[in-house]
């Protein structure tokens, strides 16, 4: 029997650009629920977005992946360009593109207003940076690692709410990662 956890794993949707070799962090949405309240958080997410966006969802392997981002494409997000993304190799060396771009300066927080106060969510993303890999969650690192690595294999390319910094054509997939929707 499994035990239930008093501290459940987030979804977690990043948003950012990536442009001339910088990570621009715009938000970071997340939610905990069950499955409809992950999927009514994802649609949310969507629409405030447009359907002028591409969403990149963390595909799990067999045919259980396939389902979930059919699922998706065909019923939560119909009329939006949605893509399965698998990642490759365990969660520290994913999150390696990230922390080296981060180490030499190129990742930026994007605070969005003129006093330069960290918005809401800049607190919980640090805390769980800075305790990688050995918190007790790595929802916000994992979206982070898939969006840096679907963001440089289409650069210019960008995850923008609205105004994006790069590219007009790919304004913002959303990556939710962390626990995934059944």
């Amino acid at each position: 029997r499994e035990a239930i956890s008093h501290d459940p794993d987030w979804t977690a949707a990043p948003k950012g650009a990536y442009k001339d070799g910088v990570f621009y962090i715009e938000d970071m949405a997340r939610t905990r629920g069950n499955p409809g309240d992950v999927e009514q958080f994802i649609k949310a997410t969507a629409l405030m977005d447009s359907q002028l966006v591409e969403i990149a969802i963390e595909e799990e392997g067999g045919s259980g992946g396939k389902m979930t981002i059919s699922h998706y494409t065909r019923t939560v997000l119909r009329g939006y360009t949605v893509v399965g993304q698998r990642p490759v190799g365990a969660k520290p060396q994913r999150a390696r593109i990230g922390s080296a771009a981060a180490q030499s300066g190129n990742v930026k927080i994007v605070c969005g207003n003129d006093d330069l106060i960290p918005p809401a969510w800049y607190r919980a993303l640090m805390a769980e940076l800075e305790a990688f890999p050995l918190g007790s969650h790595d929802d916000q690192v994992d979206g982070l690692s898939l969006a840096f690595a679907l963001l440089r294999e289409d650069e210019p390319a960008a995850m923008a709410t609205g105004q994006s910094l790069a590219s007009p054509s790919r304004s913002r997939p959303s990556v939710f990662g962390g626990r995934r929707p059944a």
